[in-house]
């Protein structure tokens, strides 16, 4: 990766997705204590939810923007921050959590992202519906 990675980010809030978010060049960080950093590889794209929080109109998820979108996302570990045991460079990771999955680099706390075999779609599509399954 570069020194700056692309995301697309909501930077107003409007009626569609399309005219509150833009596509931003974001500065490429290092992850934190606890943190990792992840190439995502592949996003779920959730249009309805997409077009609620462009509209500010989810009470349950606090936005601000400038602020990140996307929910699932899967890639590989390329970045550790300190203390962080449970992932090593190289390893497929998968995160459900908002926001992070328009991006092409999600850093996060090491908890917010689960291993897993490989960075495939099967796997992504495993993640977001075994969220669904626990409502």
């Amino acid at each position: 990766m570069t020194d700056t990675y692309r995301a697309i980010r909501l930077e107003r809030f409007a009626p569609s997705f399309r005219a509150a978010a833009d596509i931003a060049a974001v500065p490429l960080t290092a992850p934190g204590r606890g943190e990792i950093r992840v190439r995502n590889r592949l996003c779920g794209v959730n249009g309805i939810f997409d077009t609620q929080i462009a509209r500010n109109a989810v009470d349950y998820v606090p936005v601000k923007p400038p602020s990140f979108t996307g929910v699932e996302a899967i890639g590989v570990v390329d970045a550790l921050g300190e203390g962080v045991t449970d992932f090593a460079v190289g390893d497929a990771a998968v995160t459900v959590r908002f926001p992070g999955g328009y991006r092409e680099a999600n850093i996060g706390p090491a908890e917010n992202f689960a291993r897993v075999p490989a960075p495939s779609r099967e796997w992504l599509a495993l993640a977001s519906t075994g969220v669904s399954a626990l409502l």
